[in-house]
Parts: structure tokens; sequence; C-alpha cells
């Protein structure tokens, strides 16, 4: 025992040769004296896994060919901050990304295929917004895709469309039949396959890059006979012959069980790839018809988008993505993963952002943190290590997985016969071999190393081998451990731990990313301004993010010489599976600053095309009881998530939580609602906060529950803007987390308090429009907070002047139809003489916001001031109707 588990380096947890039986340093508990050392071995560790825990390796039963793990950008917007990121700390990230043996190491590589619709965080530009258009310029995905490449050459692509401009759907704007019969206006058309086609070739011709892998449409139902002529298509030219079809980017079935009747589909198709198959422990097997055409078609397997969408890039969320890959191919005999998604780099008012205050953005949804372009700041996360694990120690297309029967315990891939701990093992050209052990579900400490037995180890592979660990600490991520030494009977030994992940291979060179200063996290200030001079025509302006339509520099058409912002998308387009489009704006700011405030915004407006949107009659004035309430303070953790029943359950005590606005779809609509979600949706009545039919009621805790109506003092609020008080004097705030959404925070009512920032809210929806803009007009925003997922105008205030010489000022608002929005109007009334708006002429735009007091401005010319309270603070924006557009001379100042 000695000679192994004693000296100077109390933290050693590697032990090799069968002369050592117990490691002491780690024990549970810490450091033990000999005796109680001793009672604990002759115990056997009963509250441990077994004492000398074998896993064995045979290197003699190959399994299938390892196609690599990835990373998606899209999806939508996904990526849009890094991109405004300046050097050096731009190509900073880019290297822990994309960089070989140096972080993520990604070997492939996921992007949206732009098509100016919304997809979840933003919009993506198209390459063609209208038939006769064609640029390979937009946005940022090109640019991300050579990035890419030039750190890594042998990285693979992978593009998929989410949406798809009108023209492409014949003027069709939602997903339609989706059986092709000659004649049908629907998004598989034959102009959506020269869409494709002309992508996939334009890539190749403007940016040298080749896509190895196209999908069909994300997570909606596919077109056997349209992805068979696709392939067909793709055949015909020498320049897209190689690339291979991936489908069908959603579930398993019905694809597999097609792919299992109709041979030419099933010869059409490369990949199968399902989207979040495996969400952690507990996965299930593929359906029998997949793993008919995996093993007997040899049609590979792969997660196409995965990871939990509960989860974000903390610790947590880096054990459950550690997980699934390993339990992707153990579980379902996966070959490959795509990560949903690359990083973190959006604007925290919407979807899968989760603020934490300790920076600006807080954690997300990716595998690492850059939400601050203007700072520079960015985070490196547990979540990059998770791949790195796999990544730095194989190479897709040299490795072989080791069938799952030939590693460790019955029915094999598992470290222990409690199944909780998983292992796949590679073996990657003739010498080199790497396992990747993961512990993230182990219930139990392993209180004795592990040994390894292999058996037919390749002749030539090294007997030292390279260890690297991952815990929680962030000292411990990618951490080198001591090498261990294979002795001649083909074992050695592992202290394992719990939570952690732990990659053992022959290979050398894995590296963290390189430790350099990273900028302090900054809020950006409330002064800004941009004349859109200077930008490469086509490409994005700084910090602005499109949320419908499509946003970009343009030179003027008036003024050779002078740069504006563009909205280039004329008729709203084809959406998919995920949110619907509103009518075009792009917002930039500080999503988490309270100073963001009192300020006044100001833009030049010009409309420069005809609407396509139909004109709609003045709606008649509408009655509702139901509201949103929204956590308004960008100081709380729940900054912009709206008040929530858990579950959308009716049953007396179900709990109360802030969760993300319009995340959970509801069938229980009242006749009257204005909103999308009924359990997101309360009514103020007679002293009592109704949801689904009952009451919010405070119990002897704090704790806000709902229960049947009974008029009692438990249920009896005043509401008092930005406070809901109850009638104990207390205050409606946040608490601690829901233990089945452990990410979001249950309703307390607690002691009314300034420092308090989680009882600050505001009406998030509101009854009673009279008037309507023209389709044809623009807009300046601001005080933006929180974004409602269904096609609704911004949560904030917009100024907005149509081309009938009308102004309204309008606070939030309703989807419409036809691609149209219904803000919710203030104030509205007709411009004087002096400032009215005419097609193809510049219009100023400005709105000031200070305390209540809401003062427009159209060409100089002060309107009316309107009193109201409905936002406090957020972030701005400009946009416009379904018609061509253009914006200069925008600026914010502080008030």
């Amino acid at each position: 025992i000695g000679s192994c588990c004693t000296g100077a380096d109390s933290a050693l947890h590697v032990c090799q040769g069968p002369e050592c039986k117990r490691q002491v340093a780690k024990m549970p508990g810490g450091p033990i004296g000999m005796a109680t050392f001793i009672a604990w071995v002759l115990a056997g560790a009963a509250e441990g896994y077994a004492e000398d825990q074998s896993v064995p390796i045979d290197f003699s039963k190959l399994g299938p060919v390892f196609d690599g793990v990835g990373a998606l950008s899209g999806g939508g917007g996904t990526s849009r901050l890094l991109y405004d990121y300046e050097e050096p700390h731009r190509s900073t990230i880019l290297d822990a990304l994309f960089v070989p043996k140096a972080g993520g190491s990604l070997q492939m590589f996921k992007v949206e295929m732009g098509g100016d619709g919304q997809s979840t965080e933003a919009t993506e530009p198209s390459h063609m917004h209208t038939e006769d258009d064609e640029n390979y310029e937009r946005g940022y995905e090109f640019w991300l895709m050579k990035e890419a490449k030039k750190r890594n050459p042998a990285i693979k692509l992978y593009a998929l469309a989410w949406t798809v401009p009108a023209w492409v759907g014949d003027g069709q704007h939602g997903p339609g039949s989706m059986a092709i019969q000659d004649g049908d206006s629907n998004y598989y058309s034959q102009n959506n396959l020269d869409y494709h086609m002309k992508y996939l070739k334009g890539v190749r011709l403007k940016h040298n890059l080749t896509i190895d892998y196209v999908g069909i449409w994300n997570e909606a139902a596919y077109s056997a006979d349209w992805i068979v002529r696709f392939r067909r298509a793709l055949d015909a030219d020498p320049d897209t012959a190689l690339v291979k079809i991936v489908a069908a980017d959603k579930d398993w079935t019905p694809i597999c069980d097609d792919m299992i009747k109709n041979e030419t589909l099933r010869d059409a198709v490369a990949v199968l790839g399902a989207h979040y198959p495996v969400k952690g422990a507990g996965g299930k097997p593929t359906p029998a018809s997949c793993q008919l055409l995996n093993t007997v078609h040899g049609k590979p397997l792969w997660t196409s988008e995965g990871w939990s969408l509960s989860e974000v890039n903390n610790w947590q969320g880096a054990m459950n993505l550690g997980l699934t890959i390993n339990q992707n191919y153990v579980v379902q005999r996966q070959t490959a993963m795509i990560v949903w998604n690359l990083i973190y780099s959006w604007y925290s008012i919407f979807p899968f952002a989760h603020p934490d205050g300790v920076t600006v953005g807080g954690v997300g949804h990716g595998l690492m943190s850059a939400t601050e372009p203007w700072s520079g700041h960015y985070r490196i996360q547990p979540t990059l290590y998770a791949v790195a694990h796999t990544t730095q120690f194989t190479t897709p297309g040299q490795c072989r997985y080791l069938q799952n029967a030939a590693v460790g315990q019955a029915p094999g891939g598992w470290i222990n016969p409690k199944l909780e701990s998983s292992i796949v093992v590679f073996a990657c050209g003739t010498s080199d071999w790497t396992a990747v052990v993961e512990t993230m579900s182990a219930s139990s400490a392993f209180n004795t190393p592990s040994t390894f037995v292999l058996s037919n180890v390749p002749k030539a592979a090294s007997k030292k081998l390279h260890v690297v660990r991952t815990c929680e600490n962030a000292t411990e991520w990618f951490q080198p451990l001591p090498t261990v030494i294979v002795d001649s009977s083909g074992q050695f030994r592992l202290q394992l731990l719990p939570q952690c992940l732990f990659t053992i291979s022959t290979m050398s060179g894995a590296q963290p990313v390189p430790a350099v200063p990273i900028p302090t996290s900054a809020h950006l200030k409330v002064e800004y301004s941009d004349n859109f001079d200077g930008y490469v025509a086509q490409t994005p302006v700084r910090y602005f993010a499109d949320e419908g339509g499509s946003f970009n520099a343009a030179i003027d058409h008036s003024n050779a010489s002078n740069g504006v912002l563009e909205q280039a998308v004329p008729e709203k387009p084809v959406h998919g599976a995920w949110w619907d489009d509103g009518e075009p704006w792009t917002v930039m700011g500080d999503s988490q600053s309270l100073t963001w405030g009192n300020y006044t915004v100001a833009v030049l407006g010009r409309i420069d095309g005809p609407a396509t949107s139909p004109v709609q009659p003045t709606p008649p004035p509408t009655t509702t009881t139901g509201i949103t309430i929204v956590q308004t303070s960008a100081a709380s953790p729940a900054h912009g998530q709206c008040l929530n029943v858990v579950g959308q359950s009716t049953m007396d005590g179900t709990g109360i939580m802030a969760y993300a606005c319009g995340e959970l779809n509801s069938t229980a609509l009242t006749s009257t609602s204005l909103l999308k979600l009924a359990n997101e949706e309360w009514a103020l009545m007679g002293g009592s906060l109704k949801s689904l039919g009952k009451c919010a009621t405070v119990m002897p805790s704090g704790l806000v529950t709902l229960y049947t109506c009974n008029g009692s003092a438990a249920q009896k609020w005043v509401v008092k803007w930005p406070r809901i008080m109850h009638s104990t004097g207390g205050c409606l705030g946040l608490g601690g987390p829901d233990p089945k959404y452990p990410s979001n925070k249950l309703a307390i009512v607690s002691q009314c308090s300034d420092q308090d920032h989680t009882q600050l809210w505001s009406n998030g929806t509101h009854g009673g429009n009279t008037v309507m803009p023209s389709p044809q007009y623009v807009r300046v925003c601001g005080r933006i907070s929180a974004f409602k997922p269904d096609g609704s105008p911004p949560e904030g205030y917009c100024l907005i002047v149509d081309v009938n010489r009308s102004w309204y000022v309008a606070a939030g608002g309703t989807k419409g139809t036809g691609g149209r929005d219904v803000p919710r109007v203030l104030a509205s009334g007709v411009l004087p003489t002096a400032a009215t708006v005419l097609a193809g002429e510049w219009v100023a735009l400005q709105l000031t916001m200070v305390g209540d007091t809401l003062t427009p401005a159209v060409n100089g010319h002060l309107l009316p001031a309107i009193t109201d309270l409905t936002y406090s603070h957020g972030m701005v924006a400009v946009g416009c109707g379904w018609h061509l557009a253009s914006f200069d001379n925008f600026s914010l100042k502080p008030e």
C-alpha cells in the first residue's frame, strides 16, 4: 500500500500494479487514521462501489466508425454577438472552439442555412431574399465556416434550413402540405430544390467551402419524393455529387420506417439524424427499423442536434452533456453528435438564456458564453471540456468504437453494475486507443480504484497512458493526471470520482484553452451612435440583432457615398417548426442594465418599397381580463420571465414560478384571451390573482401556490405596479428553485424591500386596440426588456409613422394575421403638414422616455407627451412593415 498510496502528493488519484489495493488520500470525509482505514477495508466499503471494480476491454471486437462531435451555429442567431467582438478576443474565442488539441477541438460544424425567418433567438439572412437575388456575404455563417476551416481543415460542414423566403414556397408563409404533387405551393417546391442547389454551389464557388452534409427542413415533416429528387440533383452536378443527405432532423420515426419500405428513399439518405434522442441518463434504444438500417444497410445514426434544452453551460449542464455524448453510443449506437449550440452569444432577453447577475449575459445554452462584444468579456465554460474529452483524443474516420459487449460491465458500456457510469472506447489506427469515462450519475463513491483489464491490445500500442480529468471545480477542468503504465498482465488501475469526466489515451498533447487575460465584464453605456458608413455591404451592423426580416449594411440607393442600414425582406418568409414571424425589427443594447431607462433614441427612416402584407381593417376594441406578469428588473435572475403556473396544472397546491415567456404550450385558452398561454395568463379580479380558474394563495411559509378560490385573506392582493402586494403587507417576489425546473425560481411573498429586485413586475399584455397603422411604416422603439416568441411586436415602446401621414405610440401588442403586428396603441394622430411622411423620403423619428413620460417627435416636431409606465427600462430597436426600408444616423443618449 505504501509504495503507491502515500507520499507528498496527497491529491494522488492514480494507482498502478497489483500490490496497491487502496488509495487513502481521498477517502470519503477526508484523510483518516490507519485504524479507521483498516476498519473501513474490513467493512468492505458498504456505501461505495465494490472493491477491486473490474472493467474489461477487448480490442478484438471493433464496432462502427466514429464520425465526430461538433456543434451548431444557428437556430437561430446564436452566434450573432460573436461576430462583433474585436481582435484579439474574437480569434481567441474561435481558437478555443475549433483549434485541434486546444479546447473544444470541434470535428463537425453545422450551420443554419439562413432563410430570413425567426428560428429561435433571431432571424438569419438568406442568400436569396428574392428569386432574382443571390449573395454569399450576408450574415456571419459563411464567415464562421471559413474561420472553422482555417483552424481545422479536416472539420466537416453541415447545413440545414429552418425557414426559407416566401418566393421559395410560392408565396405560402406556413408549412403547407407535405406531400409533393404537381402544382403544390409549399416548402417542398421546385423553387426550394433550386434554392438549396444554389446555396451549395455558391458556398463552394464564393468561399471555396464544401458542404459535406445537408439536411432537409429543421424539425418539420419531410417529403420522401422531394428528398429523392434532391439526391438526383446533387448527383447530377459534379460540384455537389459528394454532398450527403441527413434526414430527417427531427425524430427517428417515421423516417426509419419509410426508408425500410422505400428503397429509393433509403438510397437517397446517407445518415439518419434525430434531435435530442438522448437527453442525459435514461435514454432508450432506437426503434427496430433504425437499428436495421444501421446494422444491415450501413446508415449511421447521429444526434444531428442535441443536449437537453433544460440545461445551460454551467457545471450541471456540462455533466449532462458529457453523459449524453457517451450514452448516445452506449444506449443507441450513435456515432456522431452535433451540440446545440456552438456558443451562447445572443441577447439575454431571448430564449435559452439565464442571466445570473455575474456578467451581463449570465449563462446560456452553448459551449462558451460571449455576450459582451463592447467589453470583450467572454467565459470559458465546462461544457467546452465535456466535448474536449472526446474530440481531443479521437480522429473521425480513423477511429472506431469498440462494440459495447467488448467494454465494461454487462450489457456493455458501463463501469459498474448499477449502469450509472458509462465508458466508450475507441481504437484509432494501428496503435492508439482512447477511453472516455463519465461518472455523472454515480450515486456512490468509488471507494477503490477501478481495474481496467485489457485484452487483444494492438501490439504497437503504448504502455504509457495519458489521463485527463474534469470535475466541478474550475481548477480541475481538463486537468492532466499522472500517467498510468499498463502492467505485464495488461491491467492498470485508476481511481475514479463521482460526477467527473475521465479520458485515458495512448495519445498525448491534449491541452485546455490557453490562459490569456479576459476583459472584465461591463455594461454597455447608454450613449451610442452609428451612421452605418464604413461597413462592407450586406454584412451585419454592430450590435444589432434581427428579430424579424433581415437588416444589413448597404449603400444608399439615392446617394452612393452614404451607408445605411437596410431591411431587405419584402415578404413574410415560410416559417418552420419554431416561432412565427412578426413584422421586421432589429434590436441592440444592454439587456441587463437598469440604467437603460431614461434616454432618447432617434433614427432616420425611409420607406423604400410597397408593402406585401394586406391592409387590415381597424380591429374592434378587445376586452380581456388576462395579462402577463413579467419580471422587470435587470438585476433579477429571472429578468424578462413571466409568472407561470408550474406544468399548467390546476391541482390545488401547484407551484407558481418565473419561466421564459411563451415556452410552454397550452390549449386551455380563455375565449377573451389575447395571450398564447393560459398558464401565464393572470386575471386581477376583486382583489384576487387568478390563473387557470384558480387563485394565487400565500401559504404560511410564504410560498405562493395555486388553490381553489375561497375568498380568504391568503388570496387577497393589491397591484401597484411595479409591485404586487399581499394583504399581509408583504410583496410578491421569487425564492428558491422549483424541484422540477431547477433553473427557475418559485414565487414567494416576503417583506417588501427595495433591495429585492425580484419584487419588481410589469404588465406585459394589454387589451384594446382601436387603430391600426398602414402596412407601410417605419418605427423606432425603446425599453424592450422581454420577448414573446409568437410573432408579437417588440415588448417595449415604439413610435410608428406610416405612409398615410399618421403617427402612433405603442406599448407592446399582439400577433396579428397575414404577417401583421397588432400594436397596443397608447396615442395616435395625423402629422402636421411639415412632418408629412412620403415613401422614398427620409423621416426623422425620435422617442424620449423619462420616468413615466414618453415624448415622441417626427421631423423635429414634438408630438403630445404620453404618461405610461408599462416598461421601465430595456433595449432599443428600429423596424418597419413587410417592405424594403432604410435607416440612417441612429443615436442613443441618456436623459
